[in-house]
């Protein structure tokens, strides 16, 4: 889960501290956040831009 939040959001340590306390449990802090950080070098290599980014810019054609 941190893995594919951090690739999309590519905010690792959010989704690493975000993961944490979903989990509850910070025996699971380090493959969390390894995760994160491989998630989000791995969204970085195939989109450079965040999707929040993303989505926030109008598409051209795009009405309403």
């Amino acid at each position: 889960m941190a893995g594919a939040l951090a690739g999309a959001t590519q905010l690792p340590l959010i989704t690493a501290v975000f993961t944490i306390k979903l989990a509850g449990d910070q025996q699971w802090l380090l493959g969390i956040v390894l995760s994160s950080a491989l998630g989000a070098q791995g969204g970085r290599r195939l989109q450079a831009e965040p999707i929040y980014h993303a989505l926030r810019e109008p598409r051209a054609g795009r009405t309403g």
